[in-house]
């Protein structure tokens, strides 16, 4: 570990080393945005390679913030936000950073992100954290936290400043630079910024978002998010750099030059990166752009969003980062009328809305009902839309309440849908409502002259319904055989092992072991809770497949959608950039 000295210093040379043009600025990621789990926080590091990486605030105990809808995007790149500050609890986050600090190598610096609603909860944070950090950022800033957290500290500059003054006695010889992060809705940062230097905090870091404020949803008239707040949620992204350039300006004219700053807000070129360094700021945050890029762009945007920045900087502007971002809104709701509601079972529907929307296997959507919330689903048909929707919690409750005629809300598509290898037979294997992924992917399959067999976990009452319109597309392209499981999660695997051996899958697999290991011969789609696929994967090596010709849809707490939450990640692979599919051996190298 560095030293608390090192730490301030570096990030000191940083900011003089940009201002002079003599290297172009240290990006920092910002709390709550791409790195939120330590996978994601490794990758920030080592593949993006930012020079310093922050984790979502933490608390003391876990807190699973506002129910979705977090995020909207009433413009163009400018976001509205309340994830309320949503986290692990400090007793996970600590085990979780020990173990990605023991084979931590990168020189970047890891910031750890800190809330609490009194100095003493902060005292205690600071202390189980203070091994693991370089740097600490306590969060005197989230707009829409609950009472006594976040803005609540410092909007004040007394009651910020008696925080730093309790917690600096408590810790007089705490071995980690404390950084403070300012909320720009107030008239004077920089007086604040003064007073919890004066108190004893390290450095600053700002802005947080601007607000917060309602967003209301055009075609429902509603408010998009949910919290306890009305709906309120802070301002981020495009159209809050103007305040954060004001904001950096002011900060860096009252505390002097010697106070280290991290600069964020709003930042999505080069040219802006090079105001907040001119304006004072020392390491520059990038959050909200990334909720605007494909992952593969992720790492060019930001090399060239620091070269751009140079070249700012030095005189000679240039702009190589504004194709990587997307040029249409991408959290925007369209109105659909459900056409009709057909019930399968007492826990399961399909759900049918008027219009079309081409997709493919590995591609979601959001359903959202205003005042309820919203969730992810696959799609199971392109024409009419239709969707399988299993009663599982308070939102698909209030899906089960509609009829037909009403009004339902959806956004997406979300994820690039799996390119399936040419192979000559594929087994697709599904529990539940799984197999709405599949009738796409069967299809496609066929298309590329495969042999296609399907097996479907289902209940007894489905079992013995006729075929619906979704298992007649999978009848069409193949073997289709539905298993009733009777609550037993394997009772399918076990009827597709049952017919291997006795040459009744659908595909000419029995008895060719040589070729079971071989892409182009066999490959296999597995749909489900995990551990259902891992009993599938296990199955099918034993016959001789490799873990690159299974392919597992991961079913992943998706809550934004474009790649800011991270909650939808395995390993550094975000499915909602990348799509539900991810191969067994992928899938192997990160758990």
């Amino acid at each position: 570990m560095r030293s608390k000295a090192e730490i301030i210093q570096k990030i000191k040379n940083a900011g003089l080393a940009a201002r002079e043009g003599r290297s172009a600025p240290v990006l920092a990621t910002v709390s709550g945005v791409l790195s939120t789990k330590p996978n994601l926080i490794r990758y920030c590091a080592d593949e993006l390679g930012f020079g310093l990486v922050t984790t979502k605030s933490f608390q003391v105990l876990p807190n699973p913030g506002n129910r979705e809808p977090i995020l909207c995007e009433p413009e163009l790149g400018c976001f509205g936000n309340s994830v309320g500050l949503r986290n692990c609890g400090m007793e996970q986050a600590v085990k979780e950073l020990k173990e990605l600090r023991s084979s931590w190598k990168t020189d970047s610096i890891l910031n750890v992100s800190l809330s609490a609603s009194n100095p003493e909860d902060f005292i205690s944070l600071l202390k189980g954290f203070e091994e693991l950090a370089d740097c600490f950022e306590l969060n005197f800033s989230c707009p829409h936290a609950s009472a006594g957290f976040g803005a609540s500290i410092g909007c004040d500059p007394a009651i910020a400043a008696e925080y730093v003054k309790i917690i600096k006695k408590a810790l007089p010889d705490c071995a980690v630079p404390i950084f403070v992060k300012l909320t720009p809705n107030v008239e004077d940062i920089g007086a604040i910024a003064s007073a919890v230097i004066e108190a004893g905090a390290d450095g600053i870091t700002a802005i947080n978002t601007v607000g917060p404020k309602v967003y209301i949803e055009p075609h429902s008239g509603k408010p998009i998010l949910q919290n306890k707040l009305g709906g309120k949620g802070g301002m981020s992204g495009a159209w809050v750099f103007p305040r954060a350039l004001e904001c950096i300006g002011q900060i860096r004219k009252a505390v002097g030059e010697e106070i280290p700053i991290i600069g964020m807000g709003g930042v999505m070129t080069g040219a802006q990166a090079a105001e907040l360094v001119r304006a004072g700021a020392d390491i520059i945050g990038i959050g909200s752009a990334c909720g605007m890029l494909e992952q593969d762009d992720l790492k060019p945007f930001f090399q060239n969003l620091a070269s751009d920045a140079l070249n700012c900087i030095r005189g000679k502007e240039t702009d190589k980062t504004s194709s990587f971002l997307r040029k249409k809104r991408a959290l925007e709701y369209e109105a659909k009328t459900i056409v009709k509601i057909e019930k399968e079972s007492e826990d399961i529907i399909i759900i049918t809305l008027n219009g079309k929307c081409k997709f493919e296997a590995g591609q979601f959507v959001f359903l959202w009902i205003p005042g309820a919330g919203e969730k992810p689903f696959s799609l199971a048909e392109a024409d009419p839309i239709s969707l399988i929707i299993k009663k599982r919690g308070p939102f698909t409750e209030a899906l089960f309440e509609l009829k037909a005629g009403d009004t339902i809300y959806m956004r997406g598509l979300y994820g690039k849908g799996i390119k399936p290898p040419k192979t000559e037979n594929a087994l697709l294997i599904a529990g539940g409502t799984g197999i709405a992924v599949l009738p796409a992917l069967a299809k496609r399959l066929k298309k590329q002259g495969a042999l296609v067999s399907t097996y479907v976990g289902t209940s007894e009452e489905i079992k013995k319904k006729e075929p619906n319109g979704i298992e007649k597309i999978l009848i069409e392209c193949g073997a289709y055989k539905k298993v009733a499981d009777k609550g037993v999660i394997g009772r399918v695997l076990n009827q597709f092992q049952k017919d291997n051996i006795e040459g009744n899958t659908g595909l000419p697999i029995q008895g060719k072991a040589e070729k079971m290991g071989k892409q182009d011969f066999f490959t296999a789609y597995l749909v489900g809770p995990m551990i259902f696929m891992r009993r599938a994967s296990e199955i099918l090596l034993k016959l001789g497949v490799r873990k690159s010709q299974i392919f597992m849809s991961l079913e992943m707490n998706t809550m934004c959608g474009v790649g800011i939450c991270g909650e939808c990640s395995c390993g550094n692979i975000l499915t909602c950039k990348k799509g539900t599919f991810v191969s067994l051996d992928q899938i192997d190298s990160v758990y």
